[in-house]
């Protein structure tokens, strides 16, 4: 494996977003990867340094279409993240535990604390409240939240504009995983 795969990550969604297009197919991104001096590229087999990299899921939005042996590769662009939400779960007999790390962050942290919503909204199943944070945060809140989250449940997920992805396949989960209906997202 290559010492540089985030620049060969950063310069392949760099130039998705510069070229303003949502993928692009592999042989395609080995000739920018080549031309950039960051992969070089197989004369005899074009793309095949990079469908390595793909095929050992070292590739930021890499897909294959089919899924399966045989598909065709293609990168896709990721959406950028604007933000964070962390949704703190809590029942009646945690709600407590919830008020506490609630004014934990609130004292540490440069965030935006939501109401209490004390019946299920959304696509949230269960009591909770959000926090929504800056990108820059996230290095600092998500260990804390690792250590003091009181055995409260918590979900964390990316703010980029798609919500169904960012609660779904984007979400990060402490404790119990809950069953959202990310229907009511569609």
């Amino acid at each position: 494996m290559p010492d540089n795969l985030r620049a060969i990550n950063e310069h392949l969604q760099s130039r998705l977003r510069q070229d303003n297009r949502e993928t692009v197919p592999a042989v395609e991104a080995a000739q920018w990867l080549a031309d950039a001096g960051l992969l070089p590229n197989s004369r005899s087999r074009p793309g095949l340094p990079l469908r390595r990299l793909l095929r050992a899921n070292r590739i930021f939005g890499q897909e294959q279409v089919p899924p399966r042996s045989g598909g065709r590769w293609l990168v896709r662009r990721l959406p950028p993240v604007t933000g964070y939400h962390a949704h703190i779960y809590y029942d009646e007999t945690s709600r407590a535990d919830a008020a506490v790390v609630r004014e934990e962050i609130a004292a540490y942290f440069s965030v935006r604390l939501g109401r209490w919503r004390d019946q299920p909204v959304g696509p949230h199943p269960q009591a909770m409240y959000q926090v929504a944070f800056a990108p820059e945060e996230f290095a600092k809140i998500v260990p804390w939240l690792m250590v003091h989250r009181r055995g409260l449940t918590v979900l964390i997920h990316p703010e980029t504009g798609e919500a169904v992805g960012d609660h779904d396949e984007r979400a990060l989960w402490m404790g119990r995983k809950l069953r959202l209906r990310l229907r009511v997202l569609r």
